[in-house]
């Protein structure tokens, strides 16, 4: 038979217990968050690998039909690149001057930050 006074609130057996049960919830929901975010990874690498697929298939068909080669493609990109102010190999946001007050903006946001002017959109078609 368990003895009484570890059953009582104040034990220092009963809040171990506690504890251990908060621990293992605590590890059920990692482990549930775990697998989600592998999931959500396989499902990005499926998605970016048929988004490679599509590029590389249709620079080849562009090349096939018009008078471009690998090294314009490469400075085209390079281009682009450089639309956010940085050679990191990543897009992002392209760097304007706004039409009102020439003060430079991103075009993450539909006005200007300094005078409120609505700026031009992206000519990036992902943003």
């Amino acid at each position: 038979m368990k003895n009484p006074v570890d059953m009582t609130v104040d034990s220092p057996n009963f809040d171990m217990k506690k504890d251990m049960k908060d621990l293992a919830r605590s590890a059920e929901k990692a482990e549930s968050k775990a697998e989600l975010l592998e999931n959500e990874l396989a499902d990005t690498k499926r998605r970016l690998d048929n988004a490679t697929l599509a590029c590389q298939a249709m620079w080849e068909l562009l090349k096939e039909k018009m008078p471009f080669d690998d090294d314009a493609l490469r400075a085209q990109m390079k281009e682009v690149e450089l639309r956010n102010g940085s050679e990191d190999g990543r897009i992002g946001p392209q760097i304007i001057d706004c039409p009102e007050c020439n003060k430079k903006g991103s075009t993450r946001r539909s006005t200007c930050m300094y005078c409120g002017a609505e700026l031009p959109p992206s000519s990036h078609i992902y943003e």
